[in-house]
């Protein structure tokens, strides 16, 4: 089983495994497949629910994420961690506090 880790682009069309109702999953949210499944649909986890997709739908709404992308963006991320942390000056702690909750939140 080959666990990868995908991002939703454009929004994606899913239906919960558990209840079988029906969602609309947003661009940037991060999912995981096994990228070995075969058939017309494709299972996925989402922070612990199970979702089934059409698995065209679902190659065309998302993208396979890079790990090398994703250790740049982490090690950005600690990066400015550690910049707010050493910061005294109110105004930059306030900034660089304003720009990890974007990073963390969205926005």
């Amino acid at each position: 089983m080959a666990r990868r880790l995908f991002v939703v682009q454009k929004r994606l069309h899913a239906t919960w495994k558990a209840s079988g109702r029906s969602c609309w999953l947003k661009p940037s949210e991060t999912l995981w497949a096994d990228t070995e499944q075969t058939g017309p649909t494709i299972e996925f986890e989402r922070d612990n629910d199970f979702f089934e997709a059409d698995l065209e739908t679902f190659l065309k709404c998302c993208v396979l994420q890079r790990p090398i992308e994703r250790d740049r963006k982490e090690q950005e991320f600690f990066k400015s961690a550690e910049k707010f942390r050493n910061s005294v000056d109110e105004a930059d702690a306030k900034r660089l506090g304003d720009k990890l909750a974007r990073r963390v939140f969205g926005g």
